[in-house]
């Protein structure tokens, strides 16, 4: 019997990119994917179907269209309504996963040890990596940094451990989605949508938990140069990009003081934005510099 679970799968821009990555999800045995196109500019159903059998064994594939740019948490939330299965996986469209991750989930939240869950993701610059996390987590600490509101890198987790926050590619019950939600005030590149979502899960009593299970990969190498939320890599998007992050980092800090203080991390929101935005620019993730360079090397021939 298939997995009582739908994955849940926003996408824009990016419908090659999706059905390349398509059969991973397709061989986690699920029951039900439903993704969501954000009215790109060529249907994602048109690509998807021109490259991938989409009628595979017990996993039924629904797709649907919004009619206007939504953005990606109102997208999550459309997903989430049209779920059938009372457990929701959301995937990425520049993500690919290994065989048996979903079913590691599950298997912590069927048994009750969390209220969602997920697995290492590791960055590749490669389609079809398999690199294994190098390192080992035994506390919260090895795998969140609670300052930055951020990850410490791809570790395995020993067991499962309880965090205040993971990251996007996770499991977690239908009825949890749609009580929270996520929050389609973070506009733009919707920057902190997902963390603030669950941030607000914590808050709420939710038990979230990093636990050993097969990885996701997030791909960022060269055939995801556009979609989602990225514009084309000019100097102007990349700005438009940078403001967007400055200024859902402002409403995610404001929106969750109290919930972050619990945490044990005082906020100032101006300031704190500031200086995140001064490590971006410095080399944090590093994406800034390299980019920023590249548009002025072209702008000066």
């Amino acid at each position: 019997m298939a997995l009582p679970i739908t994955i849940v799968i926003p996408s824009y821009g990016r419908g090659s990119l999706l059905a390349r990555f398509l059969p991973t999800y397709l061989a986690q045995d699920c029951a039900e994917i439903v993704i969501v196109d954000d009215a790109s500019p060529a249907s994602i159903e048109m690509e998807v179907r021109g490259q991938v059998r989409v009628e595979h064994g017990r996993t039924r594939i629904v797709f649907v269209r919004n009619e206007k740019r939504e953005q990606q948490p109102h997208s999550r939330m459309i997903g989430a309504h049209r779920a059938s299965q009372p457990l929701i996986f959301f995937g990425e469209d520049d993500a690919y996963l290994e065989p048996g991750l979903v079913f590691s989930l599950w298997r912590y939240v069927v048994a009750a040890e969390c209220d969602m869950c997920c697995g290492p993701w590791i960055p590749t610059l490669d389609v079809d990596s398999h690199e294994r996390p190098s390192e080992t987590a035994a506390t919260a600490e090895d795998l969140v940094d609670t300052t930055l509101i951020d990850f410490r890198g791809p570790k395995q987790p020993t067991r499962p451990i309880r965090v205040p926050f993971l990251h996007s590619l996770a499991l977690m019950r239908r009825d949890d989605v749609l009580n929270i939600g996520f929050d389609s005030g973070y506009i733009g590149n919707a920057f902190r949508e997902e963390t603030d979502f669950y941030v607000r899960a914590t808050a709420a009593g939710r038990r979230l938990a990093f636990v050993p299970a097969p990885a996701a990969y997030h791909y960022k190498g060269p055939l995801n140069v556009g979609g989602g939320q990225h514009g084309a890599h000019t100097l102007h998007e990349l700005t438009r990009y940078e403001w967007y992050v400055a200024r859902n980092n402002v409403r995610f800090l404001r929106k969750n003081r109290a919930a972050l203080e619990l945490m044990g991390r005082r906020t100032r929101p101006a300031m704190d934005t500031c200086l995140y935005m001064l490590r971006r620019i410095l080399g944090f993730p590093g994406r800034y510099r390299r980019h920023l360079r590249a548009a002025e090397r072209a702008m000066r021939e």
